[in-house]
């Protein structure tokens, strides 16, 4: 979030996590392949629990998710593990959202709270369009929103005018508890956690100090193959990629307790190394 006196909510949203997105117009090039669909569990959409092709309202759903854990100040679906949050999804028990604060004028609480009560309506055909969302932010289509009855029981949707599970009974897992995930973790603590190719830099790598600002945007990439992980370096860094003291520059694998980082081996720099940890 970016400070920005110069617009109305005096805020402006920065996304920095694109690596899986995809135009409305085109499948996902992982959609019924090996790999399968890839993402942070507690924040996939219903479609993506299903292993169905995302829609926009797919991109709903989860917006609607982060923005109620930003508001409301707790995440909608608060589960033990995958399993549980797909049951809690399919079965819409998300509590009504009730703000931390207070809308400025004209924005209205009460039309926020519905609409991100609405974005998680396991029927993407009955959440509000993204242009919806911005415009209650906005102070504006508040009436509209005021006004809605949820009517809904939970894990149902209205299909014309009968009623239809909102999902089949047996969710398949998104993603294996096998596939190995990499962590990065900093000297004084924090994490980067990692299920697929990632590239890291200095932009994601702020929260574990002003040493990040050594680091180019990428400094290197961390890609996951059936053999293991692997580190692939940005030869066009302003500063060599390190790995357990010396440069690299090209492609290794990467194991469990290496230490990355930046600077220049020769003079035995390196600016804030981050420990491999692979589960």
């Amino acid at each position: 979030m970016i400070h920005d006196p110069g617009i109305r909510s005096g805020y402006r949203v920065k996304l920095i996590d694109m690596d899986f997105s995809i135009l409305k117009d085109r499948k996902a090039p992982w959609h019924d392949s090996d790999t399968g669909y890839v993402g942070t569990p507690d924040y996939f959409s219903p479609e993506h629990l299903t292993g169905k092709a995302p829609v926009e309202g797919s991109d709903v759903f989860t917006c609607g998710l982060i923005l109620y854990e930003l508001l409301v100040g707790k995440h909608p679906y608060v589960s033990e593990g995958d399993e549980e949050y797909a049951e809690n999804v399919r079965n819409y028990t998300a509590q009504k959202p009730k703000l931390s604060g207070k809308m400025p004028k004209p924005g209205s609480n009460e039309a926020v709270e519905n609409v991100l009560y609405k974005c998680l309506d396991p029927d993407p055909e009955e959440r509000p369009t993204a242009k919806d969302v911005v415009d209650v932010l906005g102070g504006r289509l508040t009436r509209r929103f005021e006004e809605i009855e949820d009517k809904r029981k939970p894990g149902v949707i209205k299909s014309g005018s009968t009623e239809a599970k909102a999902f089949p009974e047996s969710i398949e897992p998104a993603v294996s508890k096998t596939d190995p995930v990499l962590e990065l973790t900093g000297e004084k603590g924090g994490g980067i956690l990692l299920h697929v190719d990632t590239d890291i830099g200095q932009t994601l790598c702020r929260q574990f100090g002003e040493e990040a600002l050594y680091w180019s945007d990428p400094q290197f990439s961390l890609k996951r193959k059936p053999t293991g992980w692997f580190l692939v370096p940005n030869n066009k860094a302003k500063h060599e990629t390190i790995l357990n003291g010396d440069a690299v520059t090209k492609e290794v694998k990467v194991k469990d307790g290496d230490a990355i980082g930046a600077g220049k081996a020769a003079a035995g720099i390196v600016k804030l190394p981050l420990i491999v940890n692979i589960s």
